[in-house]
Formats: C-alpha cells, structure tokens, sequence
C-alpha cells in the first residue's frame, strides 16, 4: 500500500476535497499541515512555491485538482462514459472555482 502525505495550511481550502477522498477510501495518510507564519520558511521547498501537495511513496504531487482526479479514480468514483467524466470534471472545477474566492480564514483552522 502507499504511503501517502497531504501537506497543506492548517485550514480547509484547497485539501479539504483531498482529505474528504482519503476518508471516503478510508485511507490513512500523514495530513501535514503548515501555519500561515511558517510558510515563508517552506515556500521553496514546493513545487512553483503552491502547496497542496501529495507525496506519494517519496515522490511529489502537485496540482489539487490533478491530485483529486487521482484519488476519485483510485476511490471508485468515475463515471461509465468519457461524457460521465466530463460532467464529473466540470462539477469538480466549478467546486474549485468557489474554494478559490471563498474568504478561508483563521478562524476556519480545524
């Protein structure tokens, strides 16, 4: 089985989909989370300076749409068509188009 690393800030935003995915595998994975004050210190260290990532077994991932298109395919959740998975995609962006402008704030750490 792999092992897998979810690094994120220490509210939702962009991984909430990514651990919602793990529970819904009920996947164990290290949900490494990095303090907005911190961030500064780590930026470098990712990829185009973005975080979420995913390692997977010691490699890399990054992109959080990319990263949940691959866990839904590997948790079942695909459609029985390519159109299937076009709606699929679509709902998915649009999911990601609210996350984007939705004000995720401190108060929001979980």
């Amino acid at each position: 089985m792999p092992i897998y690393k979810l690094t994120y800030f220490n509210f939702r935003g962009k991984a909430e989909l990514l651990r919602y995915l793990f529970a819904y595998m009920n996947t164990e994975y290290e949900d490494c989370r990095i303090e907005e004050n911190d961030w500064p210190e780590h930026k470098s260290s990712y990829p185009f300076g973005k975080i979420p990532v995913l390692e997977i077994d010691g490699i890399v991932y990054y992109q959080s749409l990319a990263i949940g298109r691959y866990l839904a395919r590997k948790a079942g959740l695909t459609g029985k068509t390519e159109l299937d998975d076009l709606h699929i995609d679509a709902i998915l962006d649009t999911i990601d188009d609210f996350v984007s402008r939705f004000p995720w704030y401190a108060e929001d750490k979980v």
